[in-house]
């Protein structure tokens, strides 16, 4: 079924904006991260002894908020699991923070010790809160943890990345995570975390090397691909505006306008989405996942080349096959590491050498090369896209 899927979208993106040659290599590259995150994911599994369909998973805290980078990651797990043969029945979820109203309470569905339901596995949410720099998520799912292992239910965090202010943060989980290891008997053979950059693997099987440490590719890539939409705006510029903010992704817009007043410039992030009706969405129980997904799409609808900081509008822009995508990192590098790996686990993503990315419609700017760098980066890009793109002056 993934192949026919796959081949009906390259015949029809065949008259799309973006080359065919762009299609059938951005297409071959999702073909094979995605064949590589059910096998790995089939082994983690497998090697638990929990495959799936024998029992109830835990999906703990899959995010449903205004980021919807955040939300796309709990649709892309949803649909990983499907993948490997788990439907919606099987996949119990519960909130601790990021489910919001949508999920009931991880202590109340897990209940007290002599009366739990029986989860043979828990998956923690992914993302890129795992650390000291958003306290209210991590917090809270190392408290639960602690549970998880007690009750002999094995752990599998989905990949996140990772980010401690200081050496006591980072210190203090690896003294958690090594005191539930010895605490409980085979603890440590239960618990796989995941990470979706490679420095990040490192950094973890340093600090929590009683547990098992591998790399997953950023699990909304198991999203797309999704149907592209015709360029109405020549760039959009994505940027973000919160602690992650480097500020060079509204300066790169300046110049752009400055040096190209001809082109159509659009600037939009995750807050500008149109919010589907909370009370309806918390009185059927679920997350708008659906309601917000098109209105992300519609936010990129008409896009010759997008320019981003935030890692999921780039990979919703990868996905939806815009034209370019223009990368530029966040404060602590996770944009371009994130996509790193990509290019590490499939040869078709891999041929994509950082000279000729922007060719193959995915340029990485990581702000090494200098704001100039970047700023050529954006302009060969639209000049690329278009080839060339603008309106008359």
């Amino acid at each position: 079924m993934a192949d026919f899927v796959f081949a009906l979208l390259a015949q029809i993106t065949a008259g799309s904006v973006l080359h065919p040659a762009h299609v059938s290599r951005r297409l071959a590259c999702l073909q094979d991260v995605h064949a590589f995150q059910i096998d790995m994911f089939r082994s983690l599994l497998h090697g638990a002894g929990r495959m799936p369909g024998v029992a109830s998973v835990l999906l703990v805290d899959p995010a449903c908020h205004q980021n919807f980078g955040d939300t796309m990651l709990s649709e892309g797990e949803l649909s990983l699991f499907a993948s490997v043969g788990w439907d919606h029945g099987t996949v119990v979820q519960c909130n601790l923070n990021q489910a919001r109203y949508t999920r009931g309470k991880c202590a109340d569905i897990l209940g007290p010790h002599e009366r739990r339901p029986r989860f043979a596995v828990a998956l923690l949410h992914a993302g890129g809160n795992w650390g000291s720099l958003y306290m209210q998520v991590h917090a809270p799912r190392m408290q639960l943890l602690r549970t998880l292992l007690q009750r002999n239910v094995t752990v599998i965090g989905m990949p996140q990345s990772m980010f401690y202010a200081d050496a006591e943060g980072a210190r203090k989980d690896a003294r958690a995570i090594a005191s539930y290891t010895a605490a409980y008997p085979r603890a440590a053979a239960r618990m796989t975390l995941l990470w979706r950059e490679p420095a990040h693997l490192l950094r973890a099987r340093a600090l929590f090397p009683s547990v098992r440490n591998e790399l997953f590719v950023d699990v909304a890539f198991h999203l797309g691909p999704l149907l592209p939409r015709l360029a109405q705006t020549d760039v959009l510029f994505a940027c973000r505006t919160d602690h992650e903010s480097t500020g060079v992704c509204a300066r790169l817009m300046g110049s752009v306008a400055a040096q190209r007043p001809d082109l159509r410039l659009l600037q939009r992030d995750w807050a500008q989405l149109e919010q589907p009706d909370k009370g309806a969405a918390h009185h059927a129980g679920r997350c708008p996942a659906r309601a917000l997904m098109a209105s992300a799409l519609e936010m990129l609808t008409g896009v010759h080349v997008l320019v981003a900081d935030r890692l999921h509008i780039t990979v919703l822009g990868y996905l939806a096959l815009a034209p370019r995508v223009v990368l530029l990192d966040q404060s602590y590098g996770k944009v371009a590491g994130v996509h790193a790996l990509l290019r590490n686990v499939s040869a078709t993503c891999g041929r994509h050498a950082p000279a000729a990315e922007l060719a193959a419609g995915l340029g990485v700017y990581d702000g090494g090369g200098g704001f100039a760098s970047g700023l050529s980066a954006i302009l060969a890009a639209v000049h690329d896209a278009g080839n060339p793109i603008g309106t008359p002056q």
